[in-house]
């Protein structure tokens, strides 16, 4: 009788893990335009095991804290699903040359991607590095500085971004030069930055501004 009920339940284990487990092959990802291309490198990176009771939350999971707005799951039993995935849009995508890293600030995250949506945010720099990790880690790093000059662009009117042995160096339209050294105090060098270039006698001058030193803004040579 006992070897009865263990074979029952071994069937029942069996039959249920046929009934809801779905074969990595056969799961069908949906997303908008926009987001198509992220969501697929992300969910193709995951191990091809099956994939048991499928819910929201267990997705999430799988695509590695990107902000999802909304799943839906849709099962065929017994073997496939289609996911559909909403995702938000990343804070900014820095490229150089065929190198596009999307940058979820508030996440501090970053994947690199192939196609960029009309959508998104797109910060071009120069001097990063090429390899593709660390070009990934560096513009993680920067993403808050240069979030911040995008948002005060109407103050900076930036016409290159450029990684160099002083650290980010940003030229103005105007001729001005700012130097920002590291990352750090992304939003405090901004506003001095920009407190500099509304000063009256600086206005028509193309000096070069350090902002690597904390609290100032030092002008090597004035007008």
């Amino acid at each position: 009788m006992r070897s009865l009920l263990k074979v029952g339940a071994v069937v029942l284990a069996m039959a249920l893990l046929y009934w809801f487990s779905v074969p990595y092959a056969r799961v069908r990802i949906i997303a908008g335009a926009d987001d198509a291309d992220l969501i697929g490198a992300v969910w193709a990176a995951q191990p091809s095991s099956a994939l048991v009771f499928l819910n929201s939350w267990y997705i999430e999971e799988k695509l590695k804290d990107l902000p999802i707005a909304r799943i839906r799951i849709s099962r065929e039993r017994p073997w496939n699903a289609t996911i559909e995935v909403d995702m938000g849009k990343p804070d900014l995508v820095v490229i150089e040359g065929d190198r596009r890293a999307a940058v979820f600030v508030d996440l501090a995250k970053v994947y690199m991607v192939t196609v960029i949506p009309d959508a998104w945010r797109i910060v071009e720099v120069h001097g990063f590095p090429s390899q593709p990790s660390a070009f990934a880690a560096t513009s993680a790093e920067y993403a808050p500085l240069l979030l911040a000059l995008e948002r005060n662009g109407e103050q900076l009117k930036v016409s290159n971004r450029s990684l160099s042995s002083k650290g980010l160096l940003v030229y103005l339209k105007d001729g001005k030069q700012l130097v920002f050294g590291d990352a750090s105090s992304a939003g405090s060098k901004v506003e001095r930055a920009i407190a500099v270039v509304n000063m009256p006698e600086f206005k028509s001058s193309k000096v070069m501004v350090d902002l690597r030193f904390d609290g100032q803004a030092v002008i090597p040579e004035k007008p």
